[in-house]
């Protein structure tokens, strides 16, 4: 890069587009660096500080005991069959959430969150986005830490309300992580302390998978 004339630098012309950033000199003198390389380091940075935000979130709530699965299903050929059972063989206390079953793999099934015995740390979702707002709202109101987007249940404005009203939300594969996560658990032939049956719903009705 070349030294300017107003203090600042330049970048070779192959690479440059001022973008007008200021940033101080050793001398204590605002310098403006015209590259677009500073543009595209910003981006990188901000993105390696959102995945690295995610995957403190992943670790922590996998930990987690219980959770509740919006869109838990019965067809063993849909995810949210595939999520309920593999957390509940992993141990979870983990709670069916649809509006059109009574049971879930001989668990019963909960028409709401609100319905839930207890409060669950995560809420799953393997839902259409379009469901994914007031799912979230719903689970404000059961008193969850964290809403789980699986893949293909991203919404923004859920998203951003969720972040807004101070729940911590995870984009990812829950089966994915649960492959990653060294699981204590499944490794001793023991069932975890905490680990109970769900308690019978007053009047399950659930599911949007």
């Amino acid at each position: 890069m070349n030294l300017m004339a107003n203090g600042g630098y330049q970048c070779p012309s192959t690479l440059t587009r001022p973008i007008g950033d200021e940033y101080t000199g050793l001398a204590g003198k605002a310098i403006l660096v015209p590259c677009r390389h500073l543009q595209r380091n910003r981006t990188w940075f901000a993105v390696g500080m959102k995945k690295q935000h995610m995957t403190s979130l992943v670790q922590r709530y996998v930990q987690e005991p219980v959770w509740a699965v919006v869109g838990a299903s019965n067809d063993p050929a849909k995810y949210g069959n595939r999520i309920y059972l593999k957390l509940r063989t992993a141990g979870f206390r983990v709670y069916p959430v649809n509006r059109r079953e009574r049971l879930i793999e001989g668990d019963a099934a909960y028409s709401s969150l609100l319905d839930l015995p207890e409060q669950p740390a995560v809420v799953n979702m393997v839902v259409p986005p379009q469901e994914a707002p007031a799912i979230v709202q719903q689970a404000k109101a059961a008193g969850a830490q964290a809403v789980w987007f699986q893949p293909g249940a991203e919404n923004a404005a859920a998203i951003r309300w969720a972040q807004d009203h101070g729940l911590d939300v995870i984009e990812s594969c829950i089966l994915v992580q649960l492959v990653l996560r060294p699981s204590t658990w499944e490794a001793s032939s023991d069932p975890p302390p905490d680990r109970e049956p769900p308690v019978s719903s007053p009047d399950p009705t659930t599911s949007t998978r």
